[in-house]
């Protein structure tokens, strides 16, 4: 499961150079006051492991750019590695919850710990949301890349049960909303169709008992897959239909 933290609003100097990680997804939240980023780390800090690291964000925002960092914080009394080891690098999956210093109102997200620059992150107000998640969900995964990628954008999210809930293991929600273009074409077979404010939208079979949907919203197209117990046409068909769009 990927390793959840908050931080902010406040942000100490970070020395960013050698450890820090490059970030894979960055979102704001509809109000500019969150900022949640993504990215792949090594094993979580254990004093006692030379091969974790501490990781930790880094925040600034000058005019219109917000500049965010994923730095490694140094413990002098980390153990240190015995001659000839190594470590494995597993790339583990983190999720910082960042709470800004002020409501960001600008339009430019920098990646500043690498070279790779701007990221592409979507006008908040246009980002779309479920109507509501199965109590006790979270937020575990955000991926956008970057702003000189080519079109079509997207924006990729994952929400499961709390982590460490042993209830439903394979649960998750898949939901991705692409900007600028259709998604590429989906093969799944058509299990059903329904009707989403009068629009018909064939509900697809996943596969390892997943259901799935492609449809069009406003100006953007969105794929959700859905894995959950007892899973059913008509109650996918309910969360399809409550996506919405907060500028629409």
């Amino acid at each position: 499961m990927p390793y959840l933290r908050d931080f902010g609003p406040e942000y100490p100097p970070l020395a960013i150079g050698a450890g820090s990680e490059p970030i894979t997804g960055a979102l704001l939240s509809l109000d500019r006051l969150t900022l949640w980023v993504a990215f792949l780390g090594g094993h979580p800090y254990d004093p006692a492991d030379w091969c974790s690291h501490d990781y930790r964000p880094w925040v600034a925002i000058d005019g219109d750019v917000l500049e965010v960092a994923i730095g490694v914080a140094r413990h002098p009394e980390q153990a240190t590695a015995p001659p000839n080891s190594g470590c494995i690098l597993d790339g583990r999956e983190y999720l910082f919850r960042l709470a800004l210093p002020t409501a960001f109102t600008g339009t430019t997200v920098r990646d500043a710990s690498t070279a790779l620059g701007e990221l592409w992150v979507p006008d908040p107000a246009r980002v779309a949301e479920l109507g509501r998640l199965p109590s006790g969900w979270v937020l575990v995964d955000v991926h956008t890349g970057r702003a000189s990628d080519p079109a079509p954008h997207a924006l990729a999210r994952t929400w499961t049960p709390v982590p460490g809930d042993p209830s439903d293991p394979n649960a998750a929600i898949f939901l991705t909303q692409t900007v600028g273009g259709a998604p590429d074409d989906v093969s799944s077979p058509v299990v059903a169709t329904i009707d989403i404010g009068g629009r018909s939208v064939d509900v697809l079979d996943w596969g390892g008992g997943g259901l799935g949907a492609v449809w069009q919203l406003g100006d953007d197209w969105l794929t959700l897959v859905a894995y959950l117990t007892n899973l059913d046409v008509e109650s996918f068909g309910t969360m399809v239909g409550g996506i919405a769009v907060p500028s629409s």
